[in-house]
């Protein structure tokens, strides 16, 4: 019986997807501030070996921070191509299986608003 045990864990084993071996990664940080308020600028250059990222609007912050991966990002709440950060709120460039390796803009309407941004590789 525990030979059939065995073998039969080690069918199951053998049909299910194994994921991938994780090695350690170091974030490269691209956080900052915005340099003019109203004004997108590019956080993470377009990267076709980006494996993940991610941006955060701090917790602390008195407004919304915009993104776009698909053009520059405005501060016009609604806008087609920005995902609308409220304070504490993240976007992520992963999106199901798949990871967006476009330029990644941000905007804020106040100069000097902070975000936080990391992107792995």
């Amino acid at each position: 019986m525990k030979v059939i045990s065995l073998v039969l864990c080690a069918s199951v084993f053998a049909l299910v997807p194994r994921l991938a071996s994780s090695a350690a990664v170091t974030p490269t940080d691209r956080g900052g501030t915005i340099t003019a308020g109203g004004t997108a600028q590019t956080v993470m250059a377009l990267n076709t070996s980006r494996a993940g990222c991610w941006i955060q609007n701090p917790a602390n912050a008195q407004e919304d921070l915009y993104v776009s991966s698909t053009a520059s990002a405005s501060t016009t709440p609604g806008a087609p191509d920005d995902a609308d950060l409220a304070p504490g709120a993240v976007w992520s460039c992963v999106q199901g299986s798949n990871v967006i390796q476009s330029a990644i803009s941000v905007n804020a309407a106040t100069t000097n608003h902070a975000f936080i941004a990391k992107e792995t590789q």
